[in-house]
């Protein structure tokens, strides 16, 4: 599958409520992604461009983003979309946020790590705690994120395109460029791997239940548990294999300042999502994004996360009727056949 992820506001506007951003990506199986392409190329010059010649999302009108989620819905794409409203934060208590966050990435350093490793675990570490607020906040979202991606993405295809577990490419907006990444680019690519290996000692990697669906494809990202997993995640035989989330995010990865159609589409898609939480685009362009996303029973599709406490918890959300909208008309996760099998008491 083919994973392309962009990010829409300035993670800024600490306490200035309300100041939303959200992360995006768009899932497209690899058997669908060259009809997508070849569909978005018609569409394409028919789309409003900034003097770089790029489409941008923020240039589309209500029916142009209605249109490009055509596109994505007759290819089988998912969106996926997290986001964060730092006017319920203040910079005090974010700064305390960081702390702890940088505080997380040593405490499981032991003696008898390598020292290399050491060195560099703590050099993140600072490069982390000198980070502004605004990237700091966009960090931590996006470890959040891509966990979810990973884990719905694969319950979503193992039981209607099982074969597109077998290799994951993600292709990331970049600002800086391949020669001389940001600071950021740098760091989010060379730490992510890790965190999300730690992160999952601590909750394990969710899969259907056993029988329902087709997991097979995956299995070439399993990895021995080797003493130092079965310490850290309290492995036992007879567990599944843990899966090396290293190899699944490191194999096919980069960040790409191109016009890429996959980078455009998400632009589009994630843009429009947050124009509409802003009250800046009409129902006609926005309506059918929830089709793009997973239904999450009662929960909304799209992940609002907090790093601390509203200050002002009785406040009025303007965008409260926008995100209960992305609670409804979503992809089920499961086909019908298979909800029928687990009705049944599960697969065997």
């Amino acid at each position: 599958m083919h994973i392309f992820i962009d990010e829409s506001g300035p993670f800024g506007g600490i306490g200035q409520f309300p100041s939303v951003s959200l992360i995006g990506a768009i899932v497209v199986p690899d058997a669908r992604l060259a009809a997508l392409e070849k569909a978005y190329k018609r569409l394409r010059p028919n789309l409003p461009k900034d003097e770089k010649g790029e489409v941008k999302g923020r240039l589309l009108n209500e029916q142009q983003v209605d249109n490009t989620v055509s596109l994505l819905l007759a290819d089988s794409a998912l969106f996926e979309a997290a986001a964060i409203d730092l006017g319920t934060h203040n910079e005090e208590r974010l700064k305390t946020f960081q702390a702890q966050q940088a505080d997380k990435m040593t405490a499981n350093l032991k003696e008898e790590h390598k020292e290399e490793l050491k060195v560099q675990v703590r050099d993140y570490r600072k490069t982390f705690e000198a980070f502004k607020l605004p990237l700091m906040v966009q960090a931590i979202l996006t470890f959040e994120f891509v966990w979810d991606i990973l884990e719905y993405a694969a319950m979503y295809y193992a039981t209607r395109r099982p074969a597109e577990l077998g290799k994951f490419n993600w292709v990331i907006d970049a600002k800086g460029n391949m020669e001389q990444p940001n600071q950021w680019e740098n760091w989010w690519s060379k730490f992510i791997f890790p965190v999300l290996q730690t992160h999952s000692f601590a909750r394990p990697f969710r899969q259907l239940p056993a029988g329902i669906g087709d997991y097979s494809h995956l299995r070439r990202f399993e990895t021995k548990a080797d003493p130092f997993i079965r310490q850290m995640s309290g492995w036992k035989e007879g567990d599944p294999e843990p899966l090396d989330l290293g190899l699944v995010m490191k194999e096919s990865f980069k960040f790409s300042s191109d016009a890429d159609p996959g980078l455009e589409l998400v632009d589009i898609i994630t843009n429009a999502t947050r124009r509409a939480l802003r009250g800046n685009l009409k129902q006609k362009g926005w309506g059918r994004i929830p089709q793009l996303m997973i239904h999450r029973g009662k929960r909304e599709y799209i992940s609002l996360f907090s790093f601390q406490d509203d200050p002002e918890p009785e406040r009025i959300f303007p965008y409260a009727e926008i995100l209960d909208a992305f609670r409804h008309d979503g992809r089920l996760l499961l086909p019908k056949h298979e909800r029928e099998k687990l009705a049944r008491g599960g697969g065997g």
